[in-house]
């Protein structure tokens, strides 16, 4: 496939001042599995996290997501 295609999720946030906290299921561009980490969005701002890898047993299912105000989450497998 080309572009070579990769499992990710994408976050947008509803309101200003959303606080998300992901802790990845398996290694993401900039992050590593399973070590919690905490971002900041506005109202329409999108965080999309990508698997490094292609291979099944690294896809992001499992991955945890939480937010202290409504967010939507679109799911993205290869």
């Amino acid at each position: 496939y080309t572009p070579t295609p990769y499992c990710s999720f994408d976050i947008v946030a509803t309101q200003d001042n959303t606080m998300v906290t992901i802790t990845p299921s398996s290694n993401i561009v900039g992050h590593n599995a399973n070590i919690p980490f905490t971002i900041t969005l506005n109202k329409g701002q999108t965080y999309s996290a990508t698997a490094t890898s292609q291979l099944a047993n690294q896809h992001l299912n499992g991955s945890m997501i939480t937010s202290n105000k409504p967010i939507a989450v679109t799911i993205k497998d290869d």
